[in-house]
């Protein structure tokens, strides 16, 4: 591998095989080999020994490191990073109407429930829908969802380009990829766009959530706006029942390397030790101070996408946040991305676009597992709503057969989606029925 990285003599323009390495923005005349040894290579060498790779892989291993060094001593351009170049899918667009959604949605199994979501938000030339494959999904998912986006073509349109690693963020750069395709190159004339997981189910109809999203809100004056809409659903959250206001940049430092050609994906935790001298910039930590709903199941106006896009501290951020300990860190980085484009205080606002609960298991102890959704009054499960927050700031639990009534009032409070749903669970798919029929449309 050291030979390997000696015999490199332009890095910027080496053409990784890797899912998503972006050095081409990075200036590497100041590179020295033994600074990069000293920094990242002894913390993997009893690693590397176990490992069973590809050729290809090891030089992806090394593309990350390089990536990760070339971050840490801020050689990159973030403004000007590039991405891979896709064709634009063939979409109708008609003229003058009035409200388009345009839905992605990062899936790897379970076509029963993807196909129910892709169903729910149909809406012919109101909603357009991307699904994300994992490249490492079954042929048998891949061939089904093929299936699916053929069904309801042109309206599906299906990308398979980047391994998903939910240790780290790696969800955020494959969205932040579509999102650039989308808003830049493609010039997709949508109005919203929604992102999701195949594990999601919309707490009313396509019809009125178009409606939702083109209502004018209450107060306009509270933040910048260049149309009469809202401009961000996200909702902040509480970390088991205390509410988060304070540095959160220590998930950045929570470093691992990532091997995602190999089959199964692979990553390496780097000790804490290795990121103890890093410093997260200055701005970054200065906006990085709350915790909201998964930034990556979220809604944003064209608006706000562009200004992400096009914001350098923006990308400099996801960068830094690209290796670091997902199920966290995701939670923070969206709203620090939106609060230096000026949008916290909507972004925050809550409700947000997403109900979810955690546990979903017979005792109340509090786990951080994302819980599959059932009327099963047997279940516990751990709200993280600012709105049920106590005054002794302990999490809140509801028993599984409090579910339907908890249900009602998020619909009712404005909550757009809920999950997660899971066909694997009888009890889930009833659940999914009984909002279609009882809540979709109910007002």
């Amino acid at each position: 591998m050291l030979q390997f990285l000696q015999n490199i003599t332009n890095p910027a323009a080496y053409p990784w095989p890797g899912d998503i390495i972006e050095l081409k923005h990075c200036d590497f005349t100041s590179f020295q080999l033994s600074h990069f040894q000293d920094a990242y290579f002894v913390p993997l060498v009893t690693s590397w020994s176990s490992l069973n790779v590809t050729y290809s892989a090891k030089e992806e291993l090394v593309g990350q490191i390089l990536e990760m060094y070339a971050m840490d001593q801020r050689w990159c351009d973030y403004y000007n990073m590039q991405y891979y170049e896709r064709t634009a899918p063939t979409m109708i667009q008609p003229k003058n109407l009035r409200g388009q959604l345009a839905v992605v949605i990062v899936a790897y199994k379970d076509i029963q429930q993807l196909t129910e979501l892709v169903d729910a938000l149909y809406l012919p030339e109101h909603v357009y829908c991307i699904i994300h494959l994992d490249r490492h999904v079954t042929p048998q998912f891949q061939q089904q969802v093929q299936q699916l986006a053929e069904t309801y073509a042109p309206y599906v349109h299906v990308l398979q380009f980047g391994t998903i690693l939910y240790q780290t963020d790696t969800i955020t750069r494959i969205n932040l990829q579509i999102l650039r395709w989308m808003t830049i190159e493609w010039e997709l004339p949508y109005d919203f766009v929604v992102l999701l997981d195949g594990a999601a189910m919309p707490l009313v109809s396509a019809t009125e959530l178009l409606e939702r999203l083109l209502e004018r809100p209450k107060d306009t004056a509270t933040a910048e706006h260049v149309s009469p809409y809202q401009q961000v659903w996200l909702g902040a959250m509480t970390h088991r029942g205390k509410t988060v206001q304070s540095d959160q940049t220590g998930f950045l430092k929570r470093r691992r390397v990532l091997l995602t050609s190999n089959n199964p994906p692979y990553h390496v935790r780097l000790p804490r030790a290795w990121a103890a001298h890093v410093e997260i910039p200055e701005f970054i930590e200065e906006a990085m101070q709350h915790k909201t709903h998964s930034g990556n199941v979220g809604i944003y106006s064209h608006h706000v996408i562009h200004k992400l896009l096009h914001s350098a501290k923006v990308m400099e951020l996801l960068a830094y946040s690209k290796y670091s300990c997902c199920c966290c860190v995701e939670e923070r980085n969206w709203i620090a991305a939106l609060t230096m484009i000026g949008y916290q205080e909507q972004a925050l606002q809550v409700p947000g676009s997403m109900f979810q609960l955690w546990g979903g298991e017979t005792t109340c102890q509090g786990s951080m597992k994302n819980a599959v959704l059932e009327r099963n009054e047997s279940l516990c499960y751990r709200m993280e709503d600012p709105y049920f927050q106590t005054t002794s700031q302990q999490p809140h639990y509801v028993q599984g057969d409090e579910l339907w009534d908890e249900l009602v009032l998020a619909r009712q409070r404005g909550y757009l989606f809920a999950r997660k749903f899971s066909s694997d669970s009888v009890a889930s798919v009833q659940l999914m029925n009984e909002i279609k029929e009882y809540l979709w449309d109910s007002d």
